[in-house]
């Protein structure tokens, strides 16, 4: 028997860790050497087969921990964690033992993001039936340390109450005090009491109306110069963590969305977005709009061979795991992590402002060497190659800042493609689509020792064919 963690992340071994030794906890198995856990890529035939394991554990019972790379097809958690012989049927939920959400945002940070962005995730999950014997895990994974004293905010306690009243279980936190919404009514003078937002915002209630049988819940669905479209994020999960919510309460009624601000022709052009799929499903409506009748789920995730983070992730694992450090990470559809300098100190980057326009997808200290990389698909070298080229704002306000004497260097790296050799000397790694691993010849040393070299083919740069040593 095996374990099947899958996951959209770059794994974390904190995560990993937390995972297995849940797994052993429910079911009574025995963990052995778990610290001294390895992520080792796999490979056959001198190829990469997109696929990794865990090196230097022992669970009893279970011969081997394999790990894959999945995206999901709308809304999806982080980590899926699966039983079985063979690897899991794409898309599908047989068998999964954990559906887990991680995330290291707190308060400091965003009310929000932490809590109603990654209850929502649970929300479109629960649309797909063949997962409904998973557990849920919000799994938080704080990373910046939260002041001594500090308080959670009112967001916080409530977001949290919602995931409880949904079953799910949260674990990094200690929420002991907060219990599940018992009652519709409890819910909403809750929320009634929560402290109201600016003017400049529009506040999110629930009015039950008894005699109508409805209950209208307020919220923009727009921002700001969002020209009528569904772009707020926090809102959307909000609104529809607080429908499910009511569903779950036994909430027959309709439920109608107001002061939403969209338009009827941007609906019409969005009948794939996320929200309007969780409005079908939970019998919600949008007040003044009318939703299309074809709102089909699809499958609710699929095994990833294509994006630009396979070959992103893949360097920064192997880099991890042969003594070097990934001190900055922001892989395609993966969280953004802090900056981290020389001694462990953590910075939040800000991308979007007067200050910096364009952050890399990986920063790795290699022997105080500093790489700064950007991560495209084999088709997109040219914007790679010019997105590199803007990187000085990055380097100067954090690399130079940081890391004032290092030398840096800023390199490209790409996935899929038919290449068997590198086109670019910028080109610092990149894995075709048959899992040929080539490797520029003038990467740093301590990067190259970490590949077995399988052969040289002769060009600028000369490319080496690698696998994992």
């Amino acid at each position: 028997m095996n374990l099947w963690i899958l996951t959209e992340e770059r794994p974390k071994k904190r995560v990993l860790k937390t995972i297995i030794e849940r797994y052993s906890d429910d079911n009574n198995r025995e963990v052995e050497r778990l610290d001294d856990m390895v992520i080792v890529p796999d490979f056959a035939e001198n190829r990469f087969i997109f696929q990794y394991h865990l090196e230097g554990i022992k669970i009893d019972g279970i011969d081997k921990v394999n790990m894959k790379l999945i995206s999901g097809n709308g809304s999806f958690v982080d980590y899926l964690v699966f039983e079985g012989i063979c690897e899991p049927a794409e898309g599908s939920g047989e068998n999964c033992l954990y559906a887990i959400e991680e995330t290291k945002t707190t308060d400091l940070e965003s009310r929000n993001t932490g809590i109603f962005q990654r209850a929502t995730k649970f929300v479109s999950l629960n649309q797909h039936r063949s997962f409904s014997k998973a557990k849920r895990i919000m799994l938080y994974n704080d990373e910046m340390p939260i002041p001594a004293g500090r308080e959670p905010s009112e967001s916080n306690i409530i977001g949290s109450r919602m995931l409880k009243t949904l079953g799910i279980e949260i674990l990094g936190r200690d929420t002991s005090s907060l219990k599940p919404f018992a009652t519709l009514d409890e819910l909403i003078r809750v929320k009634q009491k929560q402290r109201k937002p600016p003017r400049s915002n529009t506040a999110i209630t629930i009015t039950k109306f008894e005699s109508l049988n409805k209950i209208v819940v307020t919220g923009k669905l727009d921002k700001k110069g969002g020209y009528g479209k569904i772009t707020n994020d926090p809102n959307m999960g909000q609104l529809s963590s607080i429908c499910a919510v009511i569903r779950h309460l036994g909430w027959k009624g309709k439920i109608i969305i107001d002061d939403h601000n969209i338009s009827q022709p941007t609906i019409d052009a969005s009948v794939k977005n996320k929200f309007l799929k969780v409005c079908k499903n939970l019998g919600i409506d949008l007040q003044g709009i009318t939703l299309s009748g074809n709102l089909q789920g699809s499958d609710y995730w699929h095994y990833e061979k294509n994006s630009e983070k396979i070959a992103t992730i893949f360097l920064h694992i192997v880099a991890e795991e042969k003594g070097m450090r990934g001190i900055f990470q922001n892989h395609a559809g993966c969280e953004k992590s802090y900056f981290a300098g020389p001694s462990g100190e953590l910075v939040t980057t800000e991308k979007g402002t007067d200050k910096i326009k364009k952050l890399p997808d990986l920063v790795l200290d290699i022997d105080g060497h500093i790489e700064i990389i950007e991560g495209k698909n084999s088709n997109k070298l040219s914007q790679a190659l010019s997105d590199i080229s803007q990187f000085g704002q990055f380097e100067g306000l954090y690399v130079k800042a940081v890391y004032p004497t290092a030398e840096t260097g800023r390199s490209v790296v790409l996935t899929g493609g038919k290449d068997q050799i590198l086109k670019h000397e910028d080109i610092l790694l990149q894995i075709n689509k048959d899992g040929l691993v080539m490797l520029n010849s003038s990467a740093p040393q301590k990067l190259r020792d970490a590949f077995s070299i399988v052969s040289k083919i002769p060009g600028n740069p000369e490319t080496l064919i690698v696998e994992v040593k």
